[in-house]
């Protein structure tokens, strides 16, 4: 039987999942970007874990892209770091917006229903017509 201290050990002792290690390069770029301003408000390691676990649950239903998408134009547009519902909002848009251009760009699968001959026809006769009649105009001019 294992003691209670090796049972814990054992399941923490893996690497930290994939959100969490996406929050710390998020942290590290959001620090790099606007320093002070982003350190002050975690400044000290219980705040910090709390907000990085805060993070890492809210943004994970997002994939790298649109987080980089949204650090990028947080980036870009924000003077003052983001607050977590202002970078989560950031994100859906993009997501939204990337999933709409995704649907945009499927190919349509229509029916084919090709027309009836006569039809195709009928209409180059019309047209035919048309412009033999706008021909003889000018010649009579």
């Amino acid at each position: 039987m294992q003691s209670k201290k090796s049972q814990t050990t054992s399941s923490n002792s893996g690497q930290p999942p994939i959100s969490d290690k996406r929050i710390d390069t998020l942290f590290a770029r959001f620090n790099a970007i606007y320093g002070y301003l982003w350190l002050s408000a975690y400044n000290n390691p219980k705040v910090l874990e709390i907000a990085r676990l805060e993070w890492s649950d809210s943004l994970k239903e997002f994939d790298n892209q649109v987080l980089k998408f949204a650090l990028e134009k947080t980036k870009k547009t924000e003077h003052y770091p983001p607050s977590l519902p202002l970078f989560y909002e950031c994100c859906l848009t993009i997501k939204k917006n990337i999933q709409a251009r995704q649907e945009a760009l499927k190919k349509k699968t229509e029916v084919h229903i090709r027309t009836d001959p006569k039809v195709v026809q009928f209409h180059i006769n019309q047209m035919k017509e048309s412009l033999f009649k706008e021909a003889k105009e000018e010649k009579s001019c």
